[in-house]
């Protein structure tokens, strides 16, 4: 299934040029997720601008299992499961309402993950600071050479 994924990906970059790819680290360990990131991966040498974002909820869980309270003087520490190689980190300034917005369609989801909405939004915008430090942010992860 990823050699036919890559291939029909790879088919649509050719019609559409220079193009952008967002994936998942797959931190949850989720099937699809991990999936995508692989054919992302194989993709690289095609497209310059591949980047991987943390996937929430569980990149905070994460961090909050492995770190204290994150602060503008001690950020949110790298994720433990990046694939081997080196990695660079790259910062993207966000409104979190959006975010919260769109994992608020989850509803099934909602109880199991945070409880209810009003947590599953407190953990959103207690992310997005830890990240930025003095500013909401996304962190998403460019690998640099492979291992």
């Amino acid at each position: 299934m990823q050699g036919r994924l890559t291939a029909d990906i790879e088919a649509l970059l050719s019609e559409t040029g220079e193009a952008a790819v967002y994936a998942p680290l797959a931190i949850g360990h989720h099937v699809d997720h991990q999936l995508v990131r692989d054919v992302a991966l194989a993709l690289q040498a095609r497209v310059r601008r591949t980047l991987f974002y943390e996937d929430f909820p569980y990149v905070w869980w994460e961090i909050r299992e492995r770190s204290d309270e994150p602060s503008p003087q001690q950020p949110a520490p790298r994720p433990a499961v990046l694939p081997p190689g080196d990695w660079k980190p790259a910062l993207q300034a966000v409104d979190v309402e959006p975010k919260i917005a769109a994992i608020a369609c989850y509803t099934s989801q909602i109880p199991d993950l945070f409880g209810d909405e009003a947590a599953m939004a407190d953990a959103v915008r207690e992310y997005a600071w830890a990240v930025g430090g003095d500013h909401a942010a996304e962190r998403f992860w460019k690998l640099v050479s492979s291992l």
